[in-house]
């Protein structure tokens, strides 16, 4: 979508995109039929003006934030994570731990497409994000706090399963 394309100009130069680019995104994705029985929100919200307006979103529609998740990781855990990420030029198929300028190598890729990373995923943008989170994004937790909504910090290290394992905890599943 137009809002889309510009939230990627900004994500490619490793900035936050603003909360009003953010808040027009999910109000688009949260009116659609596919999200009616509810949706599962990731990286969103980033502000405390975006939690306001998506709390306004949701409540013209009938519907409220029912928990937060907190993942819960060392900085340079998440930038060895992030920058180990690939992705192939032609097909757009993700890659973790495999190095730029590497072929696909996927039979099914039109072309043999190269792997890139995405200019987000260089670790100095990363950093960059991180210090963009704990100015503007950590008040986020407090402001769910205030209002009532469960928070619930997750220990992110370990296998996926683990990881899920402790979600599905905290959501009491």
């Amino acid at each position: 979508t137009p809002r889309g394309l510009e939230a990627k100009a900004l994500m490619d130069r490793g900035d936050l995109v603003p909360d009003v680019v953010i808040l027009a995104i999910l109000g688009e994705a949260l009116g659609a039929p596919a999200a009616a029985r509810g949706a599962i929100l990731d990286g969103a919200v980033r502000t405390t003006g975006q939690a306001a307006g998506l709390n306004a979103e949701l409540a013209t529609l009938g519907r409220r934030v029912d928990h937060v998740l907190l993942f819960d990781i060392a900085d340079e855990e998440l930038v060895r994570r992030l920058s180990s990420r690939t992705t192939c030029e032609k097909c757009q198929r993700p890659f973790t731990g495999r190095t730029p300028g590497e072929l696909c190598g996927q039979t099914d890729c039109p072309g043999g497409g190269t792997l890139v990373r995405r200019k987000d995923d260089e670790p100095e943008a990363i950093r960059i994000r991180l210090g963009e989170y704990q100015q503007k994004t950590a008040p986020v937790v407090q402001w769910y706090r205030e209002q009532g909504t469960p928070v619930h910090v997750i220990d992110a290290v370990g296998s996926l399963d683990e990881v899920l394992g402790r979600v599905h905890a905290a959501l009491g599943r």
